[in-house]
């Protein structure tokens, strides 16, 4: 198948230069969550749900309702208003993109301290929450939505297979790149094109999949590569690896790729891409702490939500609206939509 607690925070901004990294480059493939008998699918998607789990698991903290969904303000040189996105009754729920038309979508997973909870993808918009499932999937998250709302992301199937998906008004198409053991798909333009990363004989490889027809990205000199963004130019964003195990973003622009590492950090994540060309994701500092940016123009932008344990951000629409998770000090996580 293709198929709130209303509290005025501060966004952080530091600006600093971007690098430049030359050296030959292997993204590390995050191992699959136990879910008892299933497994959550590989990659970028996977890996933002395993830390959450796994934060989760160390501060054993118990579902909760969680809070009404509201507006929450951030003073910044832009104006932002932060909406939480907290599926009803999961303790953990993640946003990775958002429409134009402020539809969020994600996943969650009712309890994350439960390894027999699975996770689900949702969509999130004025004011109601739905649950979506790939049919016969035992795990489904839902990556990114384009302005026709076509949705991708990434299933398990009942065999313990792992697969990416298109979802096209309610029809799934699964994807499969040829020869591959699994396949995430990440993101989607306007149109139509989608990109993400798969794993064969030869190791973990990006893939732009435009119409059926696939075609693979490998950074120059990388053991590891995974695409995760694509604008309406065909620029793609992801992370790649070094033979050392060293995370780094990556800009593809026509057959030029550009590194993005963010200064000082131990791991970046390029994430998101828009038509002007502004990338988001995130970076681990040298505490292992994640916090999200915005980069445009050569510059790095810190967006770091105030009391927030960890922030990660995903896509990054042409409106300027932003989607990501943040953890709570309890290490609760929740999904959130950034809009100026």
């Amino acid at each position: 198948m293709k198929k709130t607690m209303k509290t005025t925070i501060s966004v952080f901004f530091m600006t600093a230069a971007v690098w430049l990294v030359a050296s030959a480059l292997v993204w590390p493939q995050s191992g699959k969550v136990g879910e008892g008998n299933k497994q959550a699918p590989q990659g970028l998607l996977n890996g933002m749900m395993n830390r959450a789990r796994n934060r989760a698991l160390s501060a054993r903290k118990q579902p909760e309702t969680p809070n009404s969904q509201e507006n929450i303000p951030i003073e910044s040189p832009g104006f932002f208003y932060f909406t939480t996105a907290d599926f009803p009754g999961a303790a953990l729920s993640e946003a990775y993109d958002v429409s134009n038309s402020a539809i969020v979508v994600g996943g969650f997973i009712y309890d994350p301290t439960n390894p027999n909870s699975q996770s689900h993808g949702f969509t999130f918009s004025g004011g109601n929450y739905h649950q979506v499932d790939v049919p016969g999937a035992t795990l489904t998250i839902i990556a990114a939505v384009n302005t026709t709302l076509q949705m991708v992301g990434a299933y398990v199937d009942a065999s313990n297979n792992d697969h990416g998906f298109l979802d096209n008004g309610g029809v799934f198409t699964t994807i499969d790149v040829p020869g591959s053991t699994y396949t995430e798909a990440v993101d989607i333009n306007n149109a139509g094109q989608i990109v993400g990363g798969f794993t064969d004989g030869t190791g973990t490889h990006g893939f732009l999949d435009i119409g059926g027809t696939f075609t693979s990205i490998d950074f120059p000199g990388a053991t590891s590569t995974q695409a995760a963004g694509i604008n309406a130019s065909g620029e793609i964003v992801g992370i790649y690896s070094d033979a050392l195990l060293n995370q780094h973003g990556f800009l593809k622009s026509g057959s030029v790729f550009i590194s993005l590492d963010f200064p000082g950090a131990t791991a970046t994540t390029a994430f998101g891409i828009n038509d002007e060309g502004k990338i988001s994701g995130y970076y681990f500092d040298a505490s292992n702490v994640s916090h999200g940016f915005v980069y445009f123009d050569g510059n790095f932008n810190t967006v770091a939500v105030p009391g927030a344990a960890y922030t990660e951000l995903t896509h990054i629409k042409n409106t300027g609206r932003i989607a990501g998770t943040f953890s709570d000090t309890l290490m609760e996580s929740h999904g959130l939509s950034a809009n100026p």
